[in-house]
């Protein structure tokens, strides 16, 4: 059986809005409750496990860039490596992988992905992002920038993992 393209989307959109909760996001979103939770979905290096717990922190309707994850885990130049463990997770995932973008405020076209690129567009919207055809966005608009205590917490799950 073929499964055409928009049925994915609904597919991926139906399981996603079963992990997230039904009103609109305020605030920061909580996928996990505790480092348990969150040590449950995430498989792979210790790498990966880093660059999932902080894109885990990336709030609904926000953006950062491989190059953020990659400074905000203390891995300064690895925006590439950031970019392949988040084609490693398996979708759909409680991870907000759609959130990572490119620096130059576009979704990254990932031929290994088997085009994801029109479902993280798709997702991006649902958020609230606008993504133009060509998978452009206003990355300075959106662009998340934690406060002091994000920071601190960030730095206690990073350390707890």
């Amino acid at each position: 059986m073929t499964i055409r393209r928009e049925d994915g989307l609904t597919r991926c959109l139906s399981e996603i809005s079963q992990l997230w909760p039904a009103k609109p996001y305020e605030g920061v979103l909580r996928i996990f409750s505790n480092i348990k939770d969150l040590k449950s979905v995430m498989k792979g290096t210790d790498f990966d496990q880093r660059v999932y717990a902080m894109v885990g922190q990336i709030p609904h309707g926000h953006l950062s860039t491989y190059g953020q994850v990659a400074d905000r885990i203390g891995a300064y130049g690895c925006a590439r490596q950031v970019g392949w463990a988040l084609r490693r997770l398996s979708l759909p995932s409680q991870i907000p992988w759609q959130r990572v973008v490119n620096a130059q405020g576009r979704i990254s076209m990932s031929l290994s992905r088997e085009g994801s690129d029109w479902m993280q567009r798709e997702l991006l919207i649902a958020e609230g992002i606008p993504v133009d055809l060509e998978g452009r966005l206003p990355l300075k608009r959106f662009l998340w920038s934690p406060d002091e205590g994000q920071i601190a917490e960030m730095g206690q799950l990073l350390r707890a993992l």
